[in-house]
């Protein structure tokens, strides 16, 4: 198990020293005797159980300090020292910095001990609720996602090329939560599942840009947001859905919500981008032919993005396709090729990835001998070419930017 990190934050030494003293001996303690210098640490480790700092130091005092810790760190338990206080400073430094304990100088060591036992305590039990709350929601997301795949192939294998690509761009853009803007991408066009099979797949096969007005896939963001905005914590994640066919100068849909600009979510920004840029680069586009097309309509992108796409491209290769018994496909195995029944029935989709459950689909279609026993998969090593945004890795690091 990973010990439990301390950081202290103090311009007297000798309470650095204290403080070193008194917790080594049961938790990895780390001291600074500079806010700046400890805040810039954070930023390169935010890995803390609890965060104390002294409320009066040069430059930059222990209200401002916690305040920016909270957000580069924001699940640490954060602690504040004193020697003179008034009521006015001690309401200050909770309500900006969501302090849990406000503590005066001189404490007894006792008592110290005791707050920072808590503290520990304290950020253990958040750590666990949200370990559980995320495991919870993996496994909503699951649940819909694994739904989707039964009753659409087509959304569903579109999806796992989009979630892959808005992955990538996410670690491009350096925002997040990852898990977030894929499952916005994977459950975007849920909504869909409420068209007919006809209608369906006009829209998959033959879907024009998120711009156009008046179409049935507009009406399923809204569906589809509604659904995801049921699970609790998804609530960004249902933003982005609602917001994905919103153009950069605020047009689009929905048209009944003022926003604009960067007040649209990040997530439904790229949706917008990537679902159009895919849908093009699909039907025999250039990729680099799509982004300057897109470059070219002033206020339906988001530039910024558009920049860092254009930034990214990586020279085109042919990828290499294996043929493998059906027996033999294993989890994260990409298709190759669409996989249809004996009577012309599509089961799952060019580019899908295959999970756990697709696999066991595949295998009870394969022992009613109602598919080919042999499907075509690409190399797992190129699995990257399918994509329209390629690894962080292959590209230089972008200049950091977060989304609040």
């Amino acid at each position: 198990m990973a010990e439990t990190k301390l950081l202290f934050v103090d311009d007297e030494p000798d309470l650095l020293s204290f403080y070193r003293q008194v917790f080594e001996r049961d938790f990895a303690v780390t001291v600074f005797s500079n806010a700046q210098a400890a805040l810039d640490h954070l930023l390169e480790d935010s890995e803390y159980a609890v965060i104390v700092s002294d409320f009066s130091m040069p430059g930059m005092d222990g209200i401002e300090f916690l305040a920016a810790a909270r957000e580069v760190a924001p699940h640490a338990v954060r602690i504040m020292l004193t020697g003179f206080a008034s009521d006015e400073t001690a309401i200050s430094a909770v309500n900006r910095g969501d302090i849990f304990k406000f503590l005066r100088k001189p404490t007894r060591i006792a008592e110290f001990s005791s707050a920072m036992r808590a503290a520990v305590q304290r950020h253990e039990l958040e750590a666990a609720e949200r370990d559980l709350l995320e495991k919870t929601l993996r496994g909503s997301i699951e649940m819909m996602t694994e739904a989707l795949s039964l009753a659409s192939p087509i959304i569903f294998g579109r999806s796992t090329g989009l979630k892959t690509d808005m992955a990538q761009l996410a670690r491009h853009l350096r925002v997040g939560p990852i898990w977030e803007m894929e499952a916005a991408a994977m459950l975007c066009e849920l909504g869909l599942l409420t068209q007919s099979s006809a209608v369906m797949e006009n829209i998959v096969y033959h879907q024009p840009t998120t711009t156009v007005e008046d179409n049935p896939w507009h009406s399923q963001a809204g569906i589809a947001a509604d659904l995801v905005r049921k699970v609790p914590r998804l609530e960004r994640v249902a933003d982005s859905i609602h917001f994905q066919y919103r153009n950069y100068d605020g047009t689009g849909y929905p048209d009944d919500t003022p926003l604009a600009g960067d007040d649209i979510p990040i997530g439904a920004r790229m949706l917008h981008i990537l679902k159009d840029l895919r849908s093009s680069v699909d039907a025999g586009v250039e990729r680099n032919r799509v982004i300057a097309s897109m470059r070219g309509q002033p206020g339906r992108y988001d530039p910024q993005i558009l920049d860092v796409l254009a930034a990214t491209n990586t020279p085109p290769q042919a990828p290499e396709i294996r043929a493998v018994s059906v027996f033999s496909i294993e989890t994260g195995d990409i298709l190759a090729q669409d996989i249809e029944s004996r009577d012309g029935t599509l089961i799952m989709r060019q580019g899908q990835e295959i999970s756990p459950y697709l696999a066991q689909k595949l295998h009870h279609f394969a022992d009613a001998d109602e598919i080919d026993l042999e499907v075509s998969l690409y190399d797992s090593q190129q699995s990257g070419i399918l994509h329209t945004v390629p690894a962080v890795a292959d590209t230089p690091a972008q200049t950091e930017k977060s989304d609040g």
